[in-house]
């Protein structure tokens, strides 16, 4: 009937069928298996957030005025790389943009000639 079905219902006529030998017991996966999935949403966190913090730089870059001169984003693919945080930790620095093109990785697809030279 509409309206008189609750929990407290379900559970009692669950536990009638299970006494009565009617029902199976659920699956349990062991310890280690139950633990995988809270590891993964764990990793997943922190990845989340140095994504959001890689915008913010490319972000706070594009505001300083930083940005329009290199046009890193143009050249670099990956600003947390080994080149893009180089190049990042070099600005404050006051290294002039040739220096600063020095600090390319050799794995970097960009060649020295692409890269700002403002």
């Amino acid at each position: 009937m509409p309206g008189r079905k609750s929990d407290m219902g379900d559970s009692l006529w669950l536990r009638h069928l299970r006494s009565a030998g009617l029902l199976r017991a659920s699956f349990r996966p062991e310890q280690h298996i139950n633990a995988a999935p809270s590891l993964v949403r764990y990793r997943d966190s922190p990845m989340q957030l140095s994504v959001m913090h890689l915008r913010h730089m490319q972000q706070a870059l594009g505001q300083a005025g930083v940005e329009s001169n290199l046009q890193l984003r143009h050249v670099i693919s990956d600003l947390g790389g080994t080149t893009g945080m180089a190049i990042v930790d070099a600005i404050p620095v006051g290294e002039r943009a040739r220096a600063r093109a020095n600090l390319r990785d050799p794995r970097i697809k960009a060649s020295q000639e692409t890269m700002p030279s403002r």
